[in-house]
């Protein structure tokens, strides 16, 4: 019974990774896409655009659909007289952010996860600046290790599993009660 609650928590921690995993790269791949020529890929430092790590935390103070609504159109959010769309529109000398009204709330949130991991990840200084900044970590190194942890808790269960039969085998051989 522990064998199988046991098995059934690594799995489950297992594909909850590879959903997380799958979320960022499928963020990766929307920010390289729709962001990355006016954005900075550090997250750090402004660019055409602005940086973009901490973005939700800017966005806090007004529900989640405004910033999809920005991500989406920004223009539409500045005709409505949105205070932090007006803010940014200023700030960046009324240059208006292409409008991407193709993404859904889980394309933005994928781009949004995407973010928020590289933010954490690059570390500040002066070389945090560049554009070509490299993640510190390989975007496919938690994938490999959740990967790795399935397969070392499976042969686990196997060798459980083989060690278990022959204590049995071993027993009925010898004439003891198993």
């Amino acid at each position: 019974m522990l064998r199988k609650n046991l098995l059934q928590a690594l799995l489950a921690f297992f594909f909850v990774q590879i959903a997380f995993v799958a979320s960022a790269q499928d963020g990766k791949a929307l920010f390289k896409n729709n962001c990355a020529s006016c954005h900075n890929k550090n997250m750090k430092a402004d660019m055409t655009g602005p940086a973009l790590g901490g973005v939700e935390e800017r966005w806090a103070d007004y529900p989640k659909e405004d910033l999809y609504s920005w991500i989406r159109n920004s223009a539409g959010l500045i005709a409505e007289d949105h205070p932090r769309a007006n803010q940014l529109f200023n700030d960046w000398n009324k240059a208006n952010m292409n409008a991407f009204p193709n993404l859904k709330n889980e394309d933005i949130d994928a781009v949004l996860a995407y973010i928020q991991e590289v933010y954490i990840a690059v570390p500040d200084g002066p070389e945090s600046s560049s554009n070509e900044v490299s993640v510190a970590k390989d975007d496919n190194t938690t994938l490999y290790f959740g990967i790795l942890v399935a397969v070392l808790a499976l042969l686990a269960v196997v060798l459980a599993r083989i060690i278990a039969n022959l204590n049995y085998m071993s027993k009925v051989k010898a004439g003891e009660d198993p």
